[in-house]
């Protein structure tokens, strides 16, 4: 197939695209690229597996690798109960604090609404007062902002710690399902290292000795008759 100078232009490239996508099988031109990923992932799995039944066929590497992966997650980290109880005092915690100063505002409020406190000249014609101004509703207007502005940043704290007690609640609960396994593996482990230490101290009893004369006798030495 030859093609003028003329026809090499955009749609004459994009006809013999068409050309050669009409007259091509089509099997040849589709890729199932997700049934060809699957069978990658099948024969992957199926050498993995091999090799696990290869090398750790009693499968002792790959519960020792999961208790070492369950005590990374796990040591440390608190229960859903632990977790509660830690929540709960910092809950008293915050709201104590926060009771206080909220009883100061209060009283400061209070305050202002008592009848024949000075006022500056500013205050009594309506204006704004000056900064410094010591009349009774400017220095107790003064503390009041300054009791607002500490109750303000109490309560972020408190919001803070109301929102990190329930992600830790929550990562608990997710921590939590993996908990009868690892207490499964832990209880394998152990029971394995005193078998073992058990079997050590069995050797250690059992070793050839003379009973009569009480001395040791090498492996395949004879005993003399006295």
């Amino acid at each position: 197939m030859s093609y003028r100078a003329g026809e090499n232009t955009p749609q004459g490239l994009r006809n013999a695209l068409n050309l050669i996508v009409n007259n091509t099988p089509k099997g040849l031109m589709e890729v199932d690229f997700e049934n060809h990923t699957k069978n990658a992932r099948k024969i992957i799995d199926a050498v993995d597996e091999a090799n696990r039944k290869r090398f750790d066929p009693d499968g002792e590497a790959g519960w020792k690798q999961e208790l070492e992966e369950l005590e990374r997650r796990l040591a440390g980290q608190m229960t859903i109960d632990e977790a509660k109880v830690w929540s709960d005092n910092q809950e008293s915690l915050h709201k104590e604090p926060v009771k206080v100063v909220e009883a100061e505002l209060k009283y400061l409020k209070d305050l202002l609404a008592t009848p024949g406190l000075s006022k500056c000249p500013n205050r009594r014609e309506g204006r704004e007062p000056i900064t410094g101004d010591m009349c009774d509703v400017c220095c107790f207007s003064r503390k009041l902002e300054v009791v607002g502005l500490k109750l303000a940043q109490i309560k972020a704290k408190q919001v803070a710690s109301i929102k990190a007690c329930g992600t830790l609640i929550s990562d608990a609960k997710v921590l939590d399902a993996y908990r009868p396994r690892w207490e499964e593996l832990k209880k394998r482990e152990k029971t394995i290292a005193q078998a073992r230490r058990s079997i050590r101290d069995r050797t250690v009893l059992q070793t050839p000795r003379n009973q009569r004369s009480g001395n040791w006798i090498a492996p395949g030495a004879m005993e003399l008759d006295k």
